[in-house]
């Protein structure tokens, strides 16, 4: 949480009123940021970047009411769509999309003895009561 505020007011460099707003707002995409870096790695939030970085920067171009910048900005855009849409139709023909363990970036847990786990008295957790709000196969640290 805390890396999460210290990217979302470090990306907060121009005035906004209330001046904390733009922090609050960025900080609260940190977070979900965080849990798909924590779940898939750095190359999805590398993507999510640019994507949005290049959606801000293409929405200036659209508003500039130059018609060249107005259709490269489009064009760049609708170029990054591409891959989302195949990838969208793959999974439509195929009923859904492939989960293959071997990608996970979790670490895998080492399995315990058995008759050791069996002796002992099961361990009272507050993150059971979290369980419906985590994504299927999220295993917390």
């Amino acid at each position: 949480m805390i890396p999460a505020l210290i990217w979302g007011f470090a990306h907060a460099n121009y005035p906004a009123q209330p001046f904390y707003i733009r922090g609050v707002e960025v900080s609260v995409a940190g977070l979900f940021v965080g849990i798909i870096l924590y779940r898939f790695g750095v190359l999805p939030c590398l993507v999510w970047h640019y994507v949005v970085d290049s959606g801000y920067t293409s929405m200036l171009l659209v508003r500039s009411g130059n018609l060249y910048f107005v259709v490269t900005a489009l064009a760049g855009v609708g170029a990054l769509l591409i891959p989302l849409v195949a990838t969208l139709v793959a999974a439509w023909r195929r009923g859904g999309f492939v989960e293959d363990p071997q990608i996970l970036t979790v670490p895998s847990r080492p399995r315990r003895n058995p008759r050791r786990a069996c002796s002992r008295r099961p361990r009272r957790s507050w993150r059971r009561g979290f369980g419906w709000c985590s994504p299927r196969g999220w295993r917390w640290p």
